[in-house]
């Protein structure tokens, strides 16, 4: 694991020193469940009414997109 940290951590990524164990837990959590973890907390957050905010919003966004690129002389 030693060898794999300062390659991947010092050659690559430039650390400096090692980064403390919760940290590198957390992130070694979140890189194996990350996807599960939001699914669920978006599942507990946000309600149907607020989904169906954001997406006309994302319409509407989407629309005046298209309309603009539809508009654009280049």
């Amino acid at each position: 694991m030693k060898l794999r940290t300062s390659f991947f951590g010092k050659t690559l990524e430039g650390w400096k020193e090692q980064l403390p164990r919760w940290r590198r837990c957390v992130s070694a959590t979140d890189a194996s469940l990350g996807e599960a973890l939001g699914q669920v907390y978006v599942a507990r957050t946000f309600t149907p009414e607020s989904k169906a905010r954001m997406q006309a919003m994302v319409n509407n966004l989407i629309a005046a997109f298209r309309e603009r690129l539809q508009n654009s002389t280049g």
